[in-house]
């Protein structure tokens, strides 16, 4: 299939002003993820090892 032969539909400007909205808000919560995740991740390096070791106990 050629390139010419592909029929291409363009979106008006309110339908892609809607997709960046959803979209804008989408990659806001990934990167909020990912920062929370980068944290977690932080404090699970500190506390794993004093857990390991005795250092720190948890009790239920």
């Amino acid at each position: 299939m050629h390139l010419k032969q592909i029929d291409l539909i363009i979106p008006d400007n309110l339908i892609i002003d809607q997709f960046c909205k959803i979209t804008n808000n989408l990659f806001e919560k990934i990167t909020k993820n990912l920062d929370q995740i980068d944290e977690l991740s932080a404090t699970r390096d500190q506390l794993l090892p004093k857990l390991m070791s005795g250092e720190v106990r948890v009790e239920f």
